[in-house]
């Protein structure tokens, strides 16, 4: 069990050593903190309205062998960051550890898994001789840190990264596990993970293809035959012009019927609430699949390019 450090000030120090949130104790001119209030919530704890709000963060000391994270387990409600000592991330595929490398002294670790609400995908443990001080932060403190804009930039960038390998091995998966790792490194400099918003509009019916989306999170509408406002789409059902509507949500693909050949959209697609959607350049695509084998599934393509 992990030793918790209590004083206040071994907490701030802790803080002010790691670089995307040090920003959490800054002080201003006159010696005050500039984000007080956050910072005791946080930290410390607060009464608001005869009800205790926080303390989100706790300073640990783990020792040597220890494990912070254990692999394929839903414990999510909780992230990192390594302030000082050595940690090692692993996983285990069939009774063999395979080591996947090292967390850096000042990154954070596990917020993913609380972001894309999914298993932890790997152990993190303490390795070498020396104990390891790590912040454990509830879920409530990331919603207050993402203010800073080190922390920001920091955790936006990390989730993109995150989503975007997980999408790259999908479609490894989709290919036949026939793209080897040069080819993946090609498809990854041409594509982009993106988090779009409501009501946002992928593409119009009548735009070219030029892109494959990926839908990793969320639901895409799609309308054909018709002038579309997405505010509107409601009222289609109960008009007599021939208009298809359907929706698509995780795991589905739009675009691939273009990758033999070009077209264009035959429908408008636009998002439902919020969506995390990973798009490849149809040009690379086309020709990374022209020099790979790839498995050619007539209801897998059917299902992606007809309206239900």
């Amino acid at each position: 069990m992990p030793r918790e450090i209590k004083k206040h000030e071994q907490i701030i120090r802790a803080i002010q050593s790691v670089d995307i949130i040090s920003e959490l104790v800054e002080k201003l001119p006159n010696g005050e903190f500039r984000n007080e209030l956050d910072m005791d919530i946080i930290l410390f704890g607060r009464s608001y309205r005869g009800k205790n709000v926080g303390p989100y963060a706790r300073l640990l000391e783990f020792i040597p062998g220890e494990v912070i994270i254990r692999e394929r387990t839903w414990e999510s409600g909780i992230f990192y960051i390594l302030v000082k000592g050595t940690l090692q991330a692993s996983i285990t595929d069939t009774d063999r550890l395979i080591v996947l490398g090292e967390v850096k002294e000042g990154n954070s670790f596990g917020e993913m898994a609380l972001l894309a609400g999914t298993m932890r995908g790997a152990t993190i443990s303490v390795v070498g001789t020396d104990p390891a001080y790590v912040l454990e932060l509830a879920r409530p403190a990331l919603r207050l840190l993402r203010k800073l804009p080190k922390f920001g930039t920091a955790i936006d960038r990390n989730y993109r990264s995150y989503g975007a390998s997980l999408i790259l091995n999908e479609l490894k998966d989709f290919a036949g596990n026939s793209l080897d790792p040069e080819m993946l490194k090609r498809l990854d400099d041409a594509s982009r993970f993106a988090i779009y918003e409501k009501d946002r509009v992928l593409f119009r019916e009548g735009d070219p293809v030029n892109r494959v989306f990926f839908i990793r999170n969320g639901w895409i509408q799609r309308v054909s035959g018709a002038d579309f406002n997405p505010r509107a789409a409601g009222l289609m059902t109960h008009s007599d012009d021939p208009v298809g509507l359907d929706f698509l949500g995780a795991g589905s693909c739009l675009g691939l019927e273009a990758v033999d050949s070009p077209g264009k959209w035959q429908y408008t697609a636009t998002v439902c609430g919020r969506a995390e959607v990973y798009e490849i350049a149809i040009a690379r695509l086309r020709g990374a699949l022209q020099v790979q084998p790839r498995p050619h599934n007539a209801d897998t393509t059917n299902s992606l390019t007809s309206m239900r």
